[in-house]
């Protein structure tokens, strides 16, 4: 969560009423008030303003008269903003700014910005408009909007400590590691909290439709693979009954009251969601905190930021089995997703709760003011990945890590985590392997597990 004063979120109107807007492929250009982008105005010691867009891309004016995005700030993309009053013109003061009242945007090359009549591109001109051609700095954002949404979120109650996963065959076939996992949770969490393992298999009394309405889930669910089906119930559990989702492959070290549920339960609380956000695939215009992991969320119901992630997630996969160009879609074709193509990899299509997350909060500035005051985050790299931190990424190296020997150092580092998460690769060698092996007092993992299981 973070204090401080609230930004200027504005959208820029032109006097013709269509509105400015940046996309990945046009830049900077003109559209009408539904496809209108926000924009963020941080004032200069000088009294200028820089126009970052939400997609994180400031407003420039060339020294050629063109008008182009910028990565960073520099004087090139500060603008005056000159307001037209009875007295002719002159800096707009914070007072002005907030009525909503034309204003003429001025380059650091004197140029002011307007918008080209019957054309969708922007321009720069040498005369100062008049106040029928000039910009509005139109609010964005209404602080008591923000206020009621988080009041409107319900209390976490204790009909909410319920923690949610899933193995698409059952409980019963789970490998000896998730299933190990899962009796850990309920060792650790007490008779205080719910474990519910979902699943699809037809005639379970754990089957998905025993807990959800199918209108929350995807048209196409029951042709999905499992790894998508998953995401979806996770969004769609945790919109309509709240609680703590976690993935069978957590080894989870620490109780979620402490980890999470006492913040979010206390009288009071601006907390709707906890989790863990991962710097790595994290975009720089917003800190690198916006990757927020799905393995590990916490929600409170009635929540209007997971309800507007839920539905972009569902509108993606509602006609589809495959992601196969997320970044072509026309929900997603504003974001700069640079941020999922890191490390060697390209996660644009893989991370795709993730690439709807960043949609959230690019697309409405309330949603972005709930996930920087609203929000528990964590830092993955910090204690979930401190394992792989420790060790890197190589399966081969961490079962080596883990099983074939005991570091009694390491070992104490993880244990003074919340948590450890394994993925991909590493998490199937873990998967072969039987239960008596996992619990082996002799290496790092059994030390992991004997810890929390023989605690009084």
């Amino acid at each position: 969560m973070s204090e401080g004063a609230l930004p200027e979120y504005r959208y820029l109107r032109f006097g013709d009423g269509r509105f400015a807007a940046f996309d990945q492929r046009r830049g900077f250009h003109v559209t009408d008030a539904a496809q209108r982008t926000y924009f963020e105005l941080a004032p200069t010691l000088d009294g200028k303003a820089f126009l970052r867009c939400a997609h994180g891309s400031y407003l420039s004016a060339t020294p050629a008269g063109a008008i182009e995005s910028a990565a960073r700030a520099s004087g090139w993309e500060a603008f005056s903003l000159d307001a037209h009053d009875a007295g002719g013109a002159g800096p707009v003061c914070r007072s002005h700014l907030g009525s909503d009242r034309p204003v003429a945007l001025r380059s650091h090359h004197g140029t002011y910005l307007d918008a080209v009549a019957g054309a969708d591109h922007m321009v720069l001109t040498a005369t100062r408009p008049g106040p029928a051609r000039s910009v509005v700095l139109v609010r964005a954002f209404d602080a008591d909007r923000h206020a009621a949404a988080v009041r409107g979120t319900a209390p976490f109650a204790a009909t909410d400590r319920v923690v949610w996963t899933f193995w698409h065959r059952g409980h019963a076939a789970m490998p000896p590691f998730c299933g190990l996992n899962v009796a850990l949770w309920r060792r650790l969490l007490g008779p205080g909290w719910q474990v519910v393992v979902l699943d699809v298999v037809e005639g379970s009394a754990h089957h998905v439709d025993r807990f959800l309405d199918r209108r929350h889930l995807p048209r196409t669910f029951d042709r999905l693979g499992p790894v998508v089906q998953s995401d979806a119930v996770r969004l769609a559990l945790l919109k309509t009954r709240g609680g703590v989702w976690m993935d069978p492959s957590i080894v989870l070290l620490r109780d979620l009251d402490d980890l999470c549920a006492r913040r979010m339960a206390e009288a009071g609380s601006e907390v709707v969601m906890a989790g863990f956000a991962n710097a790595a695939w994290g975009s720089d215009h917003l800190d690198q905190r916006d990757c927020f992991e799905g393995w590990f969320i916490a929600a409170r119901r009635d929540n209007a930021f997971f309800d507007a992630w839920h539905q972009t997630y569902v509108a993606y996969w509602d006609d589809r089995t495959e992601s196969t160009s997320s970044w072509s879609h026309p929900l997603f074709d504003r974001l700069d997703l640079s941020s999922f193509q890191r490390h060697g990899c390209d996660f644009r299509n893989y991370l795709l709760p993730q690439v709807a997350f960043r949609r959230v909060i690019e697309h409405d500035p309330h949603m972005k003011e709930m996930w920087r005051r609203n929000m528990l985050l964590r830092d993955a790299g910090d204690e979930a990945f401190l394992l792989t931190r420790t060790t890197g990424w190589n399966a081969r190296q961490i079962r080596r890590t883990l099983i074939d020997h005991l570091d009694e150092d390491l070992a104490a580092r993880l244990l003074a985590t919340p948590l450890v998460k394994l993925t991909g690769s590493m998490r199937r060698d873990l998967e072969a392997l039987p239960e008596e092996t996992l619990l082996d007092p002799r290496h790092t993992l059994g030390r992991l597990y004997r810890s929390v299981l023989e605690r009084p």
